[in-house]
């Protein structure tokens, strides 16, 4: 969990894999299958930790709504 102490927020990142796991993921699965296989295990919206990157999957047609089109 992150905290923005400043403006008294606080953000809540999605589930998902760390960094060690997304990239042996990705290696021994392949992009499509991998992220295939992180949905099912984590759920429509996704965080996968890329070192100091971060990848957000959102695989459901109203969160890809929602972050896109609203936000």
């Amino acid at each position: 969990m992150e905290t923005n102490l400043e403006k008294n927020t606080i953000t809540v990142l999605a589930p998902g894999p760390n960094t060690f796991k997304a990239f042996s993921g990705l290696i021994k699965h392949g992009f499509l299958d991998y992220t295939g296989k992180i949905w099912k295990e984590h759920g429509d919206l996704v965080c996968i930790n890329l070192g100091v990157r971060k990848l957000f999957l959102a695989i459901n047609a109203n969160s890809v709504q929602h972050i896109n089109v609203k936000n």
